[in-house]
């Protein structure tokens, strides 16, 4: 059976910010423009869990939803390579052979202009141009996408999320920074507080920073959500509802840590309070997502449950202002 004609774009695509969407628009225009099909090759898992596992970089999103990311752009072929060792040790020469060619019959590949490949990273993005070349194929780098100056990347978004600066990240990604987990059943302390929650386990590995943050829950049903200042591009998924597939999305204020006054949890949990005063059925296990949209404060233990109920409807009223919504 012959290969497909296909024009690749490589890279982690971490975040799927608007440096890396670049990179797989001009994939697509390639492949529409020579009948080839678009393929987005991605790493399953960051390759510094591999080269360097005492320090692995957290990623912004989960697989699912970082493939998700990539097929609302219009690409629909994604192909996860899982970075091992052997992998590691391929030469620029036996990358393009063995992983690039053994699949498809390549007639161009896209990444970014500062991409390496092959052992040690010892390709440049003129060799794989000349690697292509010899095989009838083109190499193209795209040129970084700019923000205040300065190229968007992966590791400038992870700065800003772990600094709780969620409005800047969302300009980096082109839509608020979504967070995904299960729900979990809770101590029920929402009653002393008069903000019963939804409690979800956060599977991302990159975290934001402890604290109070206004924003969206997901839920299925209804229709999309408004996000000021950040609009969202779309984002089916698989698993949990999106609102450009008509999922409802319902405001809220959430608070991501460990809850010191009340129970002081061992690990961080993210619990969420919607604000529309309907109740919430979400079953235990179930997935969900989040879209964080502004950090209101930091997460403090309280000296006692009066003040701590007092702190919880000045964040109410603050997310009510900065999401726009009011109770109809």
């Amino acid at each position: 059976m012959s290969k497909p004609a296909a024009v690749v774009a490589i890279g982690i695509f971490d975040g799927v910010h608007l440096g890396h969407q670049a990179i797989l628009r001009t994939t697509l225009r390639r492949a529409s423009a020579l009948g080839a099909l678009p393929v987005a090759l991605t790493f399953s898992i960051h390759p510094s869990r591999i080269l360097a596992p005492g320090h692995p970089v957290p990623l912004v999103q989960t697989f699912s939803q970082r493939c998700d990311s990539i097929r609302s752009l219009g690409i629909r072929r994604i192909y996860p390579l899982h970075f091992t060792k052997s992998l590691a040790r391929l030469s620029p020469a036996q990358f393009v052979e063995r992983v690039l060619f053994r699949h498809w019959n390549v007639k161009g590949v896209v990444v970014g202009r500062g991409f390496r490949f092959g052992h040690r990273r010892a390709g440049t993005v003129r060799d794989l141009d000349r690697l292509l070349r010899d095989r009838g194929a083109f190499a193209l780098a795209v040129k970084p996408v700019l923000s205040g100056g300065t190229a968007i990347q992966s590791t400038r978004v992870r700065r800003m999320v772990s600094a709780g600066r969620v409005e800047s990240a969302a300009k980096l990604l082109g839509r608020p920074l979504e967070l995904v987990g299960r729900v979990e059943t809770g101590a029920g302390l929402g009653g002393k507080t008069g903000a019963r929650t939804v409690n979800i386990h956060v599977a991302n590995e990159l975290q934001p920073k402890f604290g109070v943050y206004a924003g969206w829950l997901k839920t299925a049903g209804g229709q999309g959500c408004p996000v000021p200042e950040a609009p969202d591009s779309g984002n089916p998924r698989t698993g949990f509802p999106s609102i450009c597939e008509g999922g409802r999305c319902r405001p809220a204020v959430m608070n991501f840590g460990v809850a010191p006054t009340l129970r002081a949890s061992r690990r961080a949990i993210l619990e969420v309070h919607v604000l529309d005063g309907k109740r919430v059925s979400i079953r235990p296990a179930a997935v969900v997502a989040v879209d964080v949209v502004r950090f209101l404060r930091p997460e403090r233990k309280f000296s006692n449950l009066a003040r701590l109920k007092a702190a919880i409807q000045t964040d109410v009223a603050r997310a009510k202002r900065i999401l726009k919504w009011k109770r109809k």
